[in-house]
């Protein structure tokens, strides 16, 4: 069995690990199952970036059970299990470090604001984890892993929590709220 890595790192400064294990030519052949690992922050529950991931893997004709088999593994805050320490639980320590000395913060990340910060511009997550299905296809389908070029993010995000805008004294101008892809009340 061939076993190919595929390393695709998340601006939500994780990195999600994909093991792409498919066997030689037989890969393409069908009934033949093909297995990805998938190594994310976080805890076993709903993940955005897992879900969006295996929908990029259905809008490339990939069925769960079918063709593909997802192993997912979660660090579960061990920091041992990632690339790097900067988890949801501290997002929410940082965003309140920022409201505790009256900052108005600007992230990178939308999890942040949803976590009181108030606001960040930033790349759209759920679609680089759909983005990411297309790069393990390529694997799948034969590509050397170090053939397969990096993508720059093409969509982005503005995302403006206005409880938090409140609570610093701020008015956001109406013309940046217009421009918001999310504003949370």
């Amino acid at each position: 069995m061939l076993v190919r890595h595929v390393v695709v790192k998340g601006p939500l400064v994780l990195a999600m690990t994909l093991l792409v294990a498919v066997g030689g030519t037989d890969a393409q052949q069908p009934g033949n199952i093909l297995r990805v690992g998938f190594l994310a922050n976080g805890a076993a529950a709903a993940s955005p970036a897992v879900d969006a991931f295996r929908q990029g893997l259905r809008d490339l004709g990939y069925v769960e059970g079918r063709n593909i088999a997802l192993e997912i593994r979660w660090a579960e805050g061990r920091f041992e299990r990632q690339s790097d320490p900067l988890t949801l639980l501290q997002r929410q320590r940082i965003a309140d470090l920022a409201a505790r000395h009256r900052l108005p913060a600007m992230y990178g990340f939308k999890g942040f604001v949803q976590a009181a910060g108030l606001m960040s511009y930033g790349t759209m997550q759920d679609d680089l984890f759909r983005r990411a299905a297309a790069q393990v296809d390529k694997v799948l389908r034969g590509a050397k892993p170090a053939d397969v070029p990096v993508e720059q993010p093409t969509r982005f995000e503005l995302v403006i929590n206005l409880k938090t805008a409140k609570a610093l004294g701020l008015t956001i101008p109406p013309s940046i709220l217009m421009r918001a892809d999310q504003v949370i009340q």
